[in-house]
């Protein structure tokens, strides 16, 4: 036990240190927009295909804002853009 709390001290401290010397950014991703759980969780619906387009490269990454975030936003959305998104 002691040894893996060990390992995980220096996984943290050494991307601290990229961060601090500007070699690595880390970035907010938003859950809805966790292309990776394509691959390791039971999606349903409309995430799977948004997900889906992606990984087929039917559609760049960078494209991949879900209708909600634009709500958030405080934009509003039509309903032909919402359909987009299936």
């Amino acid at each position: 036990m002691h040894r893996e709390l060990e390992a995980h001290f220096d996984q943290v401290f050494f991307v601290k240190d990229r961060v601090d010397k500007k070699e690595l950014r880390i970035e907010y991703c938003n859950t809805n927009d966790m292309v990776a759980d394509y691959f390791t969780k039971p999606l349903q619906g409309k995430q799977f295909l948004r997900f889906r387009k992606v990984i087929m490269g039917w559609k760049h990454i960078n494209k991949l804002h879900s209708p909600a975030d634009k709500k958030r936003d405080g934009k509003q959305i039509s309903a032909n853009e919402q359909n987009k998104w299936l």
